[in-house]
C-alpha cells in the first residue's frame, strides 16, 4: 500500500512539474538590427544567422524591460551594431517565439 501511494505521487509529481532551461552561450554573431516594441515589453535584437530559429521560433532575442542590466546591454548591442564587431549572447529561455537575452559580449575579431 506504501509502495503504490509512493508511486502514485512520483507520478503526479512528474506531471505537474515544469522543464528546466539552464540557458545556452550563442558565440558569434552579427547585429543586424534592433528595435523596441509597441508596448515597451522589452528590446529586440536581430542576427544575420537565420539556423537560430529552431531554438524558440526566431532568429531574434528579446531583452525583457524589467531586466537590471537593460540599458547595458542595449549600449554593448549598439556599439556592436555600428561597429560590425561580433557578440557572443547568453540566452535563458523563449519569451514567445523570441530567445530572451540574459547576456552580451561584445569582441574585435
Amino acid at each position: 500500500m506504501k509502495t503504490k501511494f509512493m508511486l502514485m505521487l512520483l507520478c503526479a509529481l512528474a506531471l505537474l512539474s515544469s522543464p528546466v532551461f539552464a540557458g545556452e552561450n550563442i558565440r558569434a554573431q552579427k547585429v543586424i538590427n534592433v528595435g523596441t516594441g509597441w508596448a515597451g515589453e522589452g528590446f529586440y535584437v536581430g542576427v544575420a544567422d537565420t539556423t537560430l530559429a529552431n531554438r524558440c521560433g526566431l532568429s531574434r532575442f528579446v531583452i525583457r524591460a524589467d531586466h537590471p542590466m537593460l540599458k547595458i546591454m542595449v549600449a554593448e548591442l549598439l556599439l556592436a551594431l555600428q561597429t560590425g564587431n561580433k557578440v557572443d549572447l547568453y540566452f535563458d529561455g523563449c519569451k514567445a517565439s523570441d530567445m530572451n537575452l540574459a547576456g552580451v559580449f561584445v569582441y574585435k575579431e
